[in-house]
């Protein structure tokens, strides 16, 4: 948990951005965006169109995490501060913190991911336009809070960071998370792994369960590093809990191939005859990277 307080960034008014939805709208109000040509935006490697549909499955954020960090950052004015959360995807951290009186930007590459986004933060002050982690086409010092849930090992780490600098205001906060299930004392995510290895002997989780503190510090761009964690145990049907797989992308099985499609049902299959067609209590860990943009 972090200890270290700071008073809020300066707030302004809206800077011109382009492209943008407003809250409430859809994504055929705004024909630009509609018909934008999303490709040039993400590589196939993070081309989430397949897996967009059951991102639902997936368990949000631990809300005593998310509210601790919402004591850390400290705005006086939640309302006029400027949040950018990049690679918002179905809009599950944007969600969180406009609940708690901020008016966040969304930005993401995918338009499927963000077709569910909009639907699920319709009813909520959140703005969604295109753009990428290294490329979000905000103006320079415009933004208070730059947030990643879970997108921040999507993108190249280090040139995100020099965007995250270009677009902060001075003194702005930087935020990423991630969150992971307990594979060392639940026993049915110790028996998924066992069958992971089985099927894919080099199996990673990559860079979302890395410290990101280093290339933080490496960046040379930040003060102020901290985490905060928070766990919790969320009830999934099986049903729920594969689809939480199929959401999964990486470079074991690729939901456009449908080898890579039978590939992971093939998996699900065993993992269901293993663990049984029963309710699951997944244990998991909000972990959360904070820190300040230095003064330039």
């Amino acid at each position: 948990m972090l200890s270290e307080r700071t008073s809020n960034a300066d707030s302004s008014s809206s800077a011109d951005i382009a492209t943008v939805v407003p809250p409430g709208e859809r994504l055929v109000d705004a024909p630009n965006l509609a018909a934008a040509d999303p490709s040039p935006l993400h590589s196939d490697e993070w081309d989430y169109t397949e897996h967009a549909r059951y991102y639902c499955a997936r368990p949000n954020y631990s809300p005593v995490a998310i509210d601790e960090l919402i004591r850390y950052v400290d705005f006086t004015d939640r309302g006029s501060a400027r949040v950018a959360d990049i690679g918002s995807g179905t809009g599950n951290l944007a969600l969180m913190i406009a609940q708690r009186g901020f008016r966040p930007i969304a930005v993401e590459p995918n338009l499927a991911m963000m077709n569910i986004g909009m639907r699920a933060t319709a009813d909520m002050p959140v703005s969604w336009k295109l753009g990428t982690a290294e490329n979000t086409g905000f103006q320079s010092q415009t933004q208070d809070w730059i947030t990643f849930g879970s997108s921040f090992g999507t993108a190249d780490r280090a040139n995100t960071l020099r965007e995250v600098s270009r677009i902060a205001k001075p003194g702005a906060f930087f935020t990423c998370m991630w969150n992971h299930r307990d594979l060392d004392n639940d026993p049915v995510q110790s028996h998924v792994e066992r069958i992971l290895k089985e099927h894919f002997p080099d199996y990673t989780h990559g860079v979302r369960r890395e410290d990101q503190r280093p290339i933080l510090e490496a960046s040379r761009l930040f003060s102020n590093i901290g985490t905060i964690e928070d766990s919790f145990t969320t009830e999934m049907t099986m049903e729920q809990y594969k689809d939480g797989w199929r959401s999964v992308k990486n470079r074991f099985w690729n939901l456009k191939d449908p080898a890579g499609r039978r590939t992971l049902e093939s998996i699900l299959t065993e993992i269901e005859r293993a663990v049984g067609n029963t309710p699951l209590h997944i244990p998991y860990t909000t972990r959360i990277w904070i820190a300040r943009l230095r003064p330039s």
